[in-house]
């Protein structure tokens, strides 16, 4: 810390007034949080002045100069005890000795990095510690994003994780087949290790049989030492008796020879040398006898290392054999799993095929539906038309009347006034009475063919009857065909909805066939896992196994069950078809009953077909009487013809008549026009019927193409039942293995949550002590700042001390110099005199 630091530090100190001499040293204690006093800002003014020479001096040779022009009183010399005395201050937890100024420079030179080295260490540390905040921070905020991130992907990775779910097991599958031969390389490898022990044990053997030999050749040298020892050990028991005779002897007799003592010795001499062989014979035979004896716990051990080894060969080769049995069914289920993975895919792309087709059958049928729809509304659109034109031709028929009428009444009138004439002109028109008889008679010709006309459009009203009666037959047949028509849709709806029955119960069927798949799969699983625990769990696997291929054989006899179903009904539905055919071919005929393995809705379809067959017959009949309605019309129309002839005719002759013959001619004339009308409107409605009778052969062959739809739908659905038991099996293991996926995903997630909450807690933790640590060290680098800050004034003070001794020693040299000019009185020998080096070097 510098000095401008400490200025900045203790700048707010409370006003401390102290009254000192410029020469005795202060001691100022600076506290954080004081005002400073106008002596410590004078002190500091002063330090200000004296800084650059404060460090100048501290980093040059270390010798403080005083200046000449800074002279004090005198102060006596100081003692030889004080010359080389350190300055030493004790503080709270640190202590400062400082050593005076020598010559050495090295060591009187005091470096402001000294001083700075604690500081900065303080602001390093407190730096490194709002790093080490900072970097906490940001890892929170990292394992926050990342948490966030993580919950964002799992969406994704649940996904993906679904995709590679099969890809997954297969390879799994893949793996364990690879284990499985990894342990019979391994189980390969110890077989050849256990070859090669038994054929060291062989070696071992052979040369055990060598040892053999040696043994017995060292057992017939251990039988010679025990035969040695017991001649030695005979001959011992010998002398040993002989020297107990001789001692018994010697005993009776009381006194002894030299003789006797000669044979004494002799025979002790003689004992001590058989004991003597004796010792070493039997210490070479217990020798022999330990070697024996180790060389037959060896061979002990190596016959039962032997048969140790042999045990372990026979149950390694059991069970390299298990190990190659269970390899071989692991590869046949496998290859069988391969097998009906293959089938799956295949019965699954059929399947999709088929979801198409019957997705483009469907279409067809609705659009087939809407057309017939559209065409039941131009039909009924057609029919209201026709309504009102028969409405029409009512109104123009009762306007004809209503023609006659006034025709009539307009003749009578004529008649009156022809009378009246007569009457008025008998006396005038006496001449003129053929003329009137011709007249009166071409009246009487014209009420005849007024009464004509009158039957004839009676006739036209029986016509236009019989046409209404038509047309309410006609109306009524497409009211019985649109009920057919909706009795067939409900017929075919009925049959969605017992197909969707059926499938749903195939369905239920399919999910508890596909539950059990799965619980076998699980089971197979479980066997897999078994294989590789250990050998005893291979009888259970076997067992499973063998309940895995008894519900094969069940699937596959279930299998032969609904492909003879299919056979059965395809058979039932070519004899069906055969039929239909034969009712089409023979429509006049009745169809006779059906066999009784065809379903409930195949009869009721043929029952329908049966009430529709009459249709074609009256649509014939209705063509028949149209063919005579237009006979009719046609005859009409030629007495039409002939009555204008005879109204020509008429109007010729009645030219005479007046000008209301002529327009009685010219309605007769519009009437013509209005059957030509007519006529055109039955032209009309006779190509409607045709249009009817082509829209229900359309109707027929849509009624065929609809049975055979039904028929290839049934097919359709029976393979769609076996390829959703195929997809239901696969949905069944994808949604086990994606539960687990899912569980072992939730645990991950879990368990890195779990982390994630203590990383952030040992973080939090962290985070704590290191503000604790960073209090502390504040803490502690206030107390170095006051410990500094003392430091600094005491070295401030001792300074003060080495000026002041620094300028009594210059004020004692003066004196010196004073006193030695004026004892020699000559200022000129300075230069010669001894004392000058000293007072040049204290200076």
């Amino acid at each position: 810390m510098t000095i401008d630091k400490v200025q900045s530090l203790s700048s707010a100190s409370p006003p401390i007034h102290v009254h000192v001499d410029q020469e005795t040293p202060v001691h100022v204690h600076v506290k954080k949080g004081a005002k400073k006093s106008a002596s410590a800002i004078a002190v500091e003014e002063k330090l200000k002045a004296s800084k650059n020479r404060f460090n100048v001096t501290l980093g040059s040779t270390g010798n403080l100069r005083p200046s000449n022009s800074a002279r004090g009183p005198w102060v006596p010399a100081p003692g030889r005890s004080t010359k080389g005395q350190k300055f030493s201050w004790n503080g709270a937890g640190a202590r400062l000795d400082i050593q005076p100024p020598t010559r050495d420079g090295s060591s009187s030179t005091m470096r402001m990095e000294d001083l700075r080295d604690g500081d900065n260490r303080a602001d390093e540390q407190y730096r490194d510690y709002e790093d080490r905040i900072g970097t906490l921070m940001t890892e929170v905020g990292s394992l926050k994003t990342q948490r966030e991130v993580e919950r964002s992907k799992r969406a994704a990775d649940r996904a993906k994780e679904e995709l590679k779910l099969s890809r997954r097991v297969l390879e799994e599958q893949e793996e364990e087949l690879l284990g499985f031969k990894e342990e019979l390389h391994i189980t390969e490898k110890e077989n050849r290790h256990l070859r090669k022990s038994m054929e060291q044990i062989k070696e071992d053997a052979d040369t055990s049989r060598l040892g053999k030999s040696l043994a017995s050749s060292e057992r017939d040298q251990l039988l010679k030492k025990l035969v040695e020892t017991e001649m030695d050990a005979k001959s011992a028991a010998y002398q040993v008796d002989e020297l107990r005779e001789v001692v018994q002897r010697l005993r009776e007799e009381k006194h002894m020879t030299a003789r006797d003592s000669k044979v004494l010795s002799k025979q002790r001499h003689l004992l001590l040398d058989k004991l003597q062989d004796f010792e070493t014979t039997n210490s070479s035979l217990r020798g022999m006898l330990r070697d024996e004896h180790k060389r037959q716990s060896r061979q002990s051990q190596a016959t039962e290392q032997r048969d140790v080894l042999l045990k372990k060969l026979t149950e390694a080769e059991g069970v390299n054999q298990s190990l190659r049995l269970e390899v071989l069914e692991s590869s046949r289920v496998v290859d069988s799993m391969r097998a009906n993975l293959d089938l799956e895919r295949t019965q699954a792309k059929s399947l999709a095929d088929l979801h198409g087709t019957t997705e483009t059958t469907r279409a067809h049928l609705q659009n087939q539906l809407r057309k017939r729809e559209a065409d039941c509304n131009r039909m009924a659109v057609q029919i209201r038309n026709v309504e009102n034109q028969v409405e029409r031709e009512k109104l123009e028929g009762d306007h004809l009347r209503a023609l006659l009428l006034a025709a009539k009444e307009k003749a009578s009138a004529d008649k009156e006034a022809l009378k009246r004439a007569t009457r008025v002109q008998k006396d005038r028109a006496s001449r003129s009475e053929d003329a009137v008889e011709k007249l009166q008679l071409q009246v009487l010709e014209a009420e005849t063919r007024q009464a004509e006309t009158g039957a004839q459009l009676d006739e036209w009203k029986g016509l236009n009857n019989r046409v209404t009666r038509e047309k309410n037959q006609l109306e009524s047949h497409n009211e019985s065909l649109k009920r057919k028509l909706e009795e067939l849709e409900l017929q075919v709806r009925e049959l969605d909805m017992s197909s969707r029955v059926n499938l749903d119960r195939v369905n239920t069927e399919l999910h508890h066939k596909s539950t059990e798949g799965s619980n076998l799969k699980l089971e197979n699983e479980r066997l897999q896992i078994s294989l590789k625990d250990a050998q005893d769990k291979l009888t259970h696997a076997h067992s499973n196994i063998d309940e895995l291929k008894s519900s094969i054989q069940q699937y596959e006899s279930l299998v032969a069950d609904y492909k003879a179903q299919m056979n059965q009904s395809r058979r039932e539905a070519l004899d069906v078809s055969h039929q239909l055919e034969q009712s089409q071919h023979e429509a006049t005929r009745v169809k006779q009953e059906t066999s009784r393995e065809i379903g409930k809705v195949r009869g009721r379809l043929e029952q329908r077909l049966l009430e529709l067959e009459p249709l074609p017959g009256m649509l014939r009949s209705t063509e028949q009487k149209l063919v005579d309605a237009t006979e009719r019309l046609l005859e009409r129309e030629q007495k039409t013809m002939e009555q204008t002839k005879l109204i020509t005719e008429l109007s010729t002759k009645a030219d005479q008549s007046g000008t209301q013959m002529e327009n009685f001619r010219q309605k007769w004339m519009s009437a013509d026009e209005e059957n030509h009308a007519l006529k055109a409107k039955f032209d009309s409605v006779q190509r409607r019927l045709l249009e009817c009778e082509k829209q229900n052969e359309d109707f027929r062959l849509n009624l065929s193409r609809r049975d055979e739809s039904v028929h290839e739908m049934q097919l359709s659905i029976e393979e769609q039942k076996r390829e959703n038991s195929g997809l239901i099996r696969q949905l069944e293991q994808s949604i086990a293995d994606s539960r687990r996926l899912e569980e072992e995903s939730r645990e991950k997630a879990l368990a890195r949550e779990r982390n994630s909450q203590a990383r952030i807690l040992d973080l939090e933790a962290q985070q704590s002590r290191a503000k604790s640590e960073l209090v502390q060290n504040r803490r502690q680098k206030e107390d170095l700042e006051r410990k500094f800050n003392s430091q600094v004034y005491d070295l401030k003070d001792r300074l003060e001390q080495s000026h002041s001794t620094n300028r009594s020693m210059q004020n004692y040299v003066s004196f010196l110099k004073n006193s030695y000019a004026n004892v020699f009185g000559d200022t000129s020998g300075m230069a010669t005199s001894p004392y000058q080096p000293r007072s040049s070097a204290h200076t």
